[in-house]
């Protein structure tokens, strides 16, 4: 793991609280060539409406050595679903873009299966600011 993304880590285990709301951001990563601006600009979006505690899965890429080579779609998804279930995650914010995502479906039938709440962003920033 970088030094970067090391002090990332570390900087979320200071903040960490298992009674904390955590929003999990879900959305087509794979394909997508404006993920990275996709997924940031709907972090900012949520926090503008008053969610504090986000994650982002674009700000970790957790890869270890062996497989940052040559990396599966598969493992992307065991580090997303490593944050999803680290963090304790209740809620999910689908990024919607014109890009479909196998992984996105994936991750938001796991979560709802484990009772989280999945609304689009959009949904999320709506509630809140009524």
């Amino acid at each position: 793991m970088n030094k970067e993304i090391k002090e990332r880590v570390e900087h979320y285990l200071t903040i960490f609280d298992t009674h904390t709301d955590y929003i999990y951001l879900s959305g087509p990563i794979n394909g997508n060539p404006d993920y990275v601006e996709d997924f940031n600009k709907a972090e900012k979006l949520l926090r503008m409406a008053g969610y504090e505690n986000i994650v982002n899965p674009v700000e970790f890429n957790t890869l270890t050595e062996d497989r940052v080579n040559s990396p599966q779609h598969s493992d992307y998804m065991y580090d997303d679903f490593t944050l999803m279930f680290f963090f304790r995650c209740k809620k999910i914010a689908v990024v919607t873009t014109d890009y479909d995502s196998y992984g996105m479906y994936m991750e938001t039938i796991v979560g709802k299966f484990c009772g989280m709440e999945v609304k689009s962003v959009g949904a999320w920033i709506h509630e809140n600011i009524k």
